[in-house]
């Protein structure tokens, strides 16, 4: 008999999750077991011992037999019907913290069937990545082997076996050999001479630093010489910088805060600079609340009713640059912190985004919890666990936040809703708004996206009724918007000007370093140039893996793919035709900091692009010094495009407004007109009028002209024309299919297969005017980290659900082809990238 079970978890949680009466005879459990493998893409049916029939649950985390192994899998489905006369049973229910709920079952359902995807990868998304426990086999000498018996990698095998005695041995030790390795164990075990067991290990739980705080020693810091320890150890520098400044929270949030992790800590210990005491949690909570103006009020009071009244709504909350956004979202997670509901904010990328994760540890202290890429597994598994046990309430990070594991959702918000990060690369190939407005809609609550210059499927939506609009027109303190020139770079070449930096440029530079205020330089494109060529044949030095040129750094005096990460040094002459005349070209951050140094050569500058982008506290420390006016000059591609607030700024130029406008992709001017007008955003912000220069070769393109007069509407008007016109997304749909492999014949051959199946599968139907199909053709970048890729793209009809004839194809090549274990298929529904 199937009931439902209440039980109250050790932070008084209560669930109520579906499970087998113990008294029935015999219950079944539906599995998706632990394997990436398409033809795995399926439950397999086990039988629910007698002693397992209380725990084993909807959701649960079980240990099952698969083949000659372990593995775990989760219960997707209990059932009274017995599929197979022999089942095998369950061996054991694991970690009930790592159990899913029917929400999460039926959201990675939904993901699984949406963007054609296993289940197992959609299941996984909703836990931790290191949480999920290992399984070892493990083996041991059984009885001693006639070695006649034996062929000679079983004898190999033996032998160890016999040295180790009676001690086990892990059979992950022989991963290097693993093909002989197999057949000898698999013969050693038949013969009966080992005997082997599984061992599950468990995630290791650490100490609960969220119980203790750092407490800084003065005294010892100065006999360290504070100065020395900023240059020679910046990690150990930023805990003791805030400690400094007066943070007084617990050691987890110092952690998340500085973005270090505990063994730097550990360090400033030892040396007795930091000592440690008990921390008691704030239960008291501080209204801080604050003063909105008479569009943000009304924004946020529409989303509180909701919240109020359970009622799901998306809402755009379009507003310009320095109009407020973040303080609506802090209004809006201050609401749903007073009913005890959690809100989940997405942002772009935590650590282009420093200032408002700042301004929420600040505001929300020990409420908060931040997820990001530099916790270790353990770390974003105590934090997942404070989520899922309710004892966070507001929960930020990157684009995977929206699975974090909330109890009582009260709100959802999406900053920069038109980021093309929220889509992910890997699969499965989500879209993070669209999970969101899932998970939403389970929740009964409302989700804000929120943006300057929305994508134009969310902006459509608002002109359709699917999305509801909510404007902020103009700045915080009436703040007016930066004026905006466009320098026509073909004029400059005409005059005689060879610069990267336009005369207009350059005035504004010498206008804005005389008036002691500072200066922003964006050029979307890391590096020193782009390609080295060989001035006399044309040789041009690729990368050896990827068929992509290599980018000259001279910092390090590297050349450097972007996609795999190989680099070597530059050759002292052309290797094809051994001629001298070898010639960096094209531009790239660091070429700009050098030529500028040049024209500006007392001028500090400070660099901030993708070569430092992964160590955040360096970030952090250039962004304090850039606030504190300790430089002027700050150049950098995106990472200073996005959600940075310096009121001093009042010059922002655009290097070379080109670089996403040429892309072959049909939202290149988009793209375009959303990072020009995002920069743009950055000049003005306090109360000193603000000046934009974008330096262009195509001054008369839509996303420039429109970019130049921050006019959103007029540019989604045209674009939308053109869409339209030409039939492309929102007016259409775009499914990407990608081939790989190692031989780009094999790929070629693959991809050609996969077509002519598609093909017949699709005459199938009558009518098949709703689409369209290219390829299949090399991509853009047809060979990375030595694989070629080859793709197809199909273009379909809005409302047209061919996802279950491209599942079917997907399924036979898998299956039924000469190709399946030397192809690789990859989907991509609505792709964002078609390179």
């Amino acid at each position: 008999m199937l009931f439902f079970s209440p039980y109250v978890d050790k932070f008084g949680i209560m669930s109520i999750r579906k499970g087998w009466d113990a008294n029935v005879k015999e219950s079944y459990a539906n599995v998706i077991i632990n394997n990436n493998h398409r033809s795995l893409d399926k439950t397999f049916q086990y039988l629910i011992p007698a002693h397992l029939a209380n725990n084993v649950l909807e959701g649960s985390l079980v240990l099952v037999p698969f083949g000659n192994t372990l593995k775990y899998g989760y219960v997707v489905e209990l059932s009274h019907k017995k599929q197979h006369p022999k089942l095998k049973e369950i061996k054991d229910v694991l970690s009930r913290s790592l159990s899913l709920n029917e929400e999460e079952i039926s959201l990675a359902n939904w993901m699984s069937d949406y963007y054609l995807t296993t289940r197992i990868k959609t299941l996984k998304m909703f836990i931790p990545v290191g949480a999920l426990p290992n399984i070892i086999k493990q083996f041991k000498l059984l009885e001693k082997a006639y070695m006649d018996d034996l062929n000679t990698s079983a004898k190999k095998l033996y032998d160890i076996v016999y040295k180790a005695g009676d001690k086990w041995i892990d059979n992950n030790l022989f991963e290097n050999d693993r093909k002989s390795y197999k057949k000898a164990y698999k013969e050693l075990l038949d013969k009966g001479y080992i005997i082997e067991q599984h061992i599950v290990l468990e995630t290791q739980r650490r100490n609960n630093w969220r119980d203790q705080k750092a407490i800084l020693n003065v005294e010892k810091l100065r006999l360290e010489n504070h100065c020395s320890l900023r240059k020679r150890a910046p990690k150990q520098w930023a805990i003791v910088k805030a400690l400094q400044e007066g943070f007084d929270s617990s050691i987890q949030s110092l952690l998340d805060i500085t973005n270090v992790d505990i063994g730097v800590l550990k360090r400033l210990i030892e040396k007795d600079i930091i000592s440690i005491e008990s921390y008691k949690n704030k239960e008291n909570y501080m209204d801080n609340s604050i003063c909105l103006n008479s569009d943000q009020k009304k924004a946020y009071e529409i989303v509180a009713n909701d919240i109020e009244n359970k009622s799901y709504n998306p809402y755009l909350l379009y507003g310009i640059t320095g109009s407020g956004k973040t303080e609506v979202y802090m209004e809006i997670m201050e609401h749903c912190l007073k009913k005890e509901l959690q809100t989940i904010l997405v942002l772009p990328e935590i650590f282009l985004t420093l200032q408002i994760v700042s301004r929420l540890q600040s505001r929300f202290s020990d409420h908060i919890v931040i997820l990001h890429s530099k916790l270790t597994p353990k770390e974003r598994y105590e934090a997942w666990k404070s989520i899922k046990f309710g004892q966070k309430k507001i929960i930020v990070g990157a684009r995977s936040v929206v699975f974090a594991p909330v109890k009582k959702l009260g709100a959802i918000i999406i900053d920069e809703e038109h980021d093309t990060s929220y889509k992910q690369d890997n699969d499965p190939k989500y879209n993070a708004r669209e999970v969101a407005l899932k998970r939403a809609m389970w929740h009964n609550c409302p989700v804000v996206l929120g943006s300057a210059t929305p994508s134009l499927e969310t902006f459509l939506g608002t002109q359709t009724g699917k999305i509801k609009l909510l404007s902020l027109p103009k700045r915080v303190k009436d703040y007016q918007l930066p004026t905006v020139q466009v320098i026509d770079m073909r004029d400059e070449l005409r005059q005689g000007n060879l610069s990267i930096f336009s005369k207009s440029l350059q005035e504004e530079i010498s206008k804005t370093l005389a008036n002691k205020k500072q200066i922003i330089l964006y050029l979307n494109r890391r590096g020193f140039a782009s390609f080295v060529l060989c001035r006399d044949c044309g040789f041009i030095l690729n990368c050896v893996n990827c068929e992509v040129s290599l980018t000259y750094h001279q910092t390090t005096q590297k050349m450097l793919c972007h996609y795999c990460g190989f680099s070597q040094s530059i050759p002292q002459k052309c290797p094809e035709c051994n001629s001298l005349h070898w010639k960096p070209f094209g531009l790239g951050t660091q070429k700009i900091e050098h030529e500028f140094k040049t024209l500006y050569p007392h001028v500090d500058v400070m660099r901030i692009d993708g070569d430092i982008s992964d160590k955040k506290e360096v970030v952090q420390n250039y962004l304090d010094e850039f606030a504190k006016g300790k430089t002027n000059v700050l150049i950098g591609t995106q990472m200073v495009a996005k959600g940075l607030d310096f009121p001093n700024v009042t010059l922002v130029g655009v290097i070379a407004a080109d670089t996403t406008l040429n892309l072959p992709d049909f939202r290149s001017r988009e793209k375009s007109f959303q990072l020009l007008t995002q920069v743009a955003g950055r000049a003005g912000r306090g109360k000193w009028e603000g000046k934009v220069v974008i330096q262009t070769f195509n001054p008369h393109d839509i996303s420039i002209v429109h970019a130049k007069n921050q006019d959103f509407t007029s540019f989604y008007k045209d674009e939308i024309t053109f869409r339209k016109e030409y039939n492309y997304p929102p007016f259409s749909q775009i499914i990407r299919i990608v081939f790989t492999g190692r031989t780009e014949d094999l790929v070629n051959e693959g991809a050609n297969f996969f077509y002519k199946y598609f093909t017949r599968s699709l005459q199938l139907k009558k009518n098949t005017n709703f689409l369209q199909i290219l390829g299949p053709n090399p991509c853009g970048l047809v060979k990375i980290k030595g694989e070629y890729r080859y793709q197809l793209l199909v273009k379909y009809e809005k409302g047209v659900n061919l996802r279950p004839i491209v599942k079917v194809c997907l399924d036979e090549f898998y299956q039924a082809s000469p190709f399946a274990n030397k192809v690789n298929v990859s989907l991509d529904i609505s792709p964002n990238n078609f390179a």
